[in-house]
């Protein structure tokens, strides 16, 4: 991502906690290097929430499989393509892990606006 000064920077997304019902994350943002960039976030979101998050409209939405090498390895994805008035972003769920997708990409006039990706899925 980038500050409005122009300054790239990442965000870290840790889970917390779950139960039957949600899960508590810390948000942060650091530097390249790993260095936060100020205090953590913490929030909770349902699991309805995250369902309802990853709901896309069925008539601006194509899907495709497509193998994506990444930080975990070689993956095999649903790619889900969803057409928006000014961009078109892209999320690649892994067939083989449940749960949030593991890179998301948004383009807008052929430019790369928005990119995550998994870094990993370390239990700490």
């Amino acid at each position: 991502m980038v500050d409005d000064g122009g300054t790239r920077y990442f965000r870290t997304i840790r889970f917390l906690a779950v139960d039957e019902v949600a899960a508590n994350q810390e948000s942060t943002a650091v530097t390249g290097d790993g260095e936060p960039l100020g205090e953590p976030a913490i929030s909770r979101t349902t699991w309805l929430e995250f369902q309802e998050h990853a709901s896309f409209p069925a008539a601006a939405t194509t899907i495709e499989r497509e193998a994506l090498n990444s930080s975990l390895g070689r993956l095999e994805c649903l790619v889900y393509s969803v057409a928006g008035v000014d961009s078109t972003t892209k999320y690649w769920f892994a067939t083989s892990r449940p749960g949030m997708p593991v890179k998301v990409e948004t383009r807008s006039n052929g430019e790369v606006t928005y990119q995550m990706s998994l870094v990993n899925d370390e239990v700490s």
